[in-house]
């Protein structure tokens, strides 16, 4: 399945590890024009198409606004998009890492990161370990290790209003507010490592508390919370669901502008002067002409785009019944260890009347 992702054909983007020596191809009919990849080694690329040739995908690469050409990726890094979470810096666990020194990030991230919420936009994986892309006010702030960041992890559970918790604004706990009457109370999301809480209150507003408050059955409950780690098909379809978004508002925002441009010509007055209205009404054809070509392009990328939906629905219905097999199967090993466990308990037992039963008739019959 995963072989399959890669060979669908929608905008991804790469950290660039390849080769020195690897050629960039202009044009792949050719082998003229090429030029060395080195200067955008460690850079985050996006593809704009991909094309098998001979048995090899090879990737139209753009960096930034600027189209590199060609490139056959075997050791690139890719990217996986999704909606955005949020997570905290530990900092007594924080360390730099590879991924920011070779791209040329180099900053007092701890300065940047402490106590603040962290938006994680995408992730990678790194020598087999998984890293989160940090972003603040979405300023990218580098690539870090899972082990160094706390995920904000969500949940339901109802709180005591009578616990006289002390309510902050924020999630580092610096400015406390009070609330003059706690009818309702609802754990709604913790950062389980900081041990920090976000609460509804009176199904009105959320604040944030200190887990040291909340009471051990709570704590327990908190504890068996799963994190939010998604599989590597989960990444995949998030990317390309993330993809497909993006391309519809581009598509969105298009068709808005060129929209706006006809209703104004529209409703423009004509001059008098004979030349000018002719070419008014020729550069106003002209515009139409454009914007039911455009029309008729944002309805073919709608259709393929709603295709695209329906196959990646399909796959992700697949994902989830392997998954409800998968736990239906747990259920039942469960069940099965319990019943074994049950019948050794039951030889044991039965076993210890026959030793007792076998003692006895050996007694009687000295």
């Amino acid at each position: 399945m995963i072989n399959q992702f890669k060979e669908y054909n929608y905008p991804k983007q790469f950290i660039l590890i390849e080769d020195e020596a690897k050629k960039v191809y202009k044009n792949l009919n050719s082998d003229q024009d090429v030029q060395n990849i080195d200067d955008y080694l460690w850079k985050v690329v996006t593809t704009v198409t991909q094309r098998n040739v001979e048995g090899k995908v090879y990737h139209k690469l753009q960096y930034e606004d600027k189209s590199i050409g060609w490139v056959e990726l075997e050791d690139s890094i890719q990217i996986f998009r999704h909606s955005p979470r949020h997570f905290r810096v530990m900092e007594d666990e924080f360390s730099t890492n590879d991924i920011n020194r070779k791209m040329g990030i180099d900053k007092d991230f701890i300065s940047h990161f402490k106590g603040r919420l962290l938006n994680i936009k995408s992730e990678v994986f790194f020598q087999g370990e998984r890293y989160y892309s940090v972003f603040i006010k979405n300023k990218f702030h580098g690539f870090h290790h899972e082990d160094v960041l706390d995920a904000l992890v969500s949940c339901d559970i109802s709180l005591d209003p009578a616990v006289p918790f002390t309510f902050h604004k924020i999630s580092n706990l610096t400015k406390p507010v009070e609330i003059e009457s706690v009818e309702s109370l609802r754990l709604v999301s913790v950062f389980r490592k900081a041990r920090v809480g976000k609460v509804l209150v009176n199904e009105d507003a959320f604040y944030w508390v200190a887990l040291d408050d909340v009471g051990e059955d709570t704590l327990k409950q908190i504890a068996t919370l799963e994190d939010e780690v998604k599989s590597e098909v989960e990444l995949y379809i998030d990317d390309i669901f993330y993809s497909v978004n993006v391309e519809r508002n581009k598509t969105k925002e298009m068709m808005s502008t060129l929209l706006s441009a006809k209703d104004f010509l529209k409703g423009k007055k004509h001059t008098q002067n004979p030349r000018i209205d002719a070419t008014n009404s020729k550069q106003t054809a002209e515009l139409k002409s454009e914007v039911e070509q455009y029309k008729k392009e944002a309805i073919s990328a709608t259709k393929q785009l709603e295709l695209a939906n329906r196959r990646l629905e399909q796959q992700k219905d697949y994902s989830n019944r392997l998954t409800e097999q998968r736990d239906r199967y747990k259920d039942r090993m469960t069940l099965v260890e319990q019943k074994l466990s049950d019948l050794n308990d039951r030889y044991k037992s039965l076993k210890e009347k026959y030793e007792i039963l076998k003692d006895k008739a050996s007694k009687k019959a000295k």
